[in-house]
């Protein structure tokens, strides 16, 4: 989770030291980052449970 967001800061930076314009997909690609963050990751070993069909 902190990569993630790391990686976006890291993208961020970059782009403004270089001085450069971010691309379409550039951006893109950060916003679906930021969105995963959101994402609750479900842990298998508490809820082993709930995943198997029965």
């Amino acid at each position: 989770m902190v990569g993630s967001l790391e990686l976006v800061v890291a993208l961020l930076t970059g782009a403004i030291l270089i001085g450069q314009n971010l691309a379409r997909l550039e951006i893109t690609a950060m916003v679906l980052i930021m969105l995963a963050l959101f994402i609750k990751q479900v842990d298998v070993k508490t809820h082993h449970k709930a995943l198997v069909y029965n």
